[in-house]
């Protein structure tokens, strides 16, 4: 009998347990927020090689989303992801290639890519211990 009630209390403990949160997406938030201004900044005064090395401190600080992580993010926010990540490697390229033109293009859907899944993780999804801000008021998408 004793070996019984240990077994529903371990089941009850497992099942009351939180779930744990997906992996923070941002290593550092403020430091892509810095290197976002700072490839505007780039593009705007012509500095190619500064705004493709802000571009690259993006990369490097924003991990791509799958939608095979445990516990997984939501579809939503995986495809806002994904376009984020082929629009900066197409602005890391044409900002390589002195393109202005577009890059500034490619900065453009960067930023409405985070601006989405930014307002979408506000409103759907939550996760603690992200470090990703939420967003204060929620654009429409």
């Amino acid at each position: 009998m004793g070996r019984f009630f240990g077994s529903i209390l371990l089941v009850a403990a497992a099942a009351a347990a939180p779930s744990p949160s997906p992996a923070p997406v941002h290593s550092d938030a403020k430091g892509i927020e810095r290197a976002m201004l700072d490839a505007t900044k780039g593009l705007m005064f012509g500095d190619y090689p500064a705004a493709r090395a802000a571009l690259d401190r993006v990369e490097t600080g924003c991990r791509r989303l799958g939608n095979d992580e445990t516990p997984a993010w939501p579809r939503e926010m995986v495809e806002q992801d994904v376009a984020m990540h082929m629009a900066l490697s197409r602005g890391r390229e044409f900002a390589a290639r002195k393109n202005w033109e577009d890059a500034a293009n490619s900065m453009i859907w960067i930023e409405r890519c985070c601006r989405d899944c930014h307002a979408l993780r506000a409103t759907t999804a939550n996760p603690a211990g992200t470090e990703s801000p939420t967003l204060k008021t929620v654009p429409t998408p």
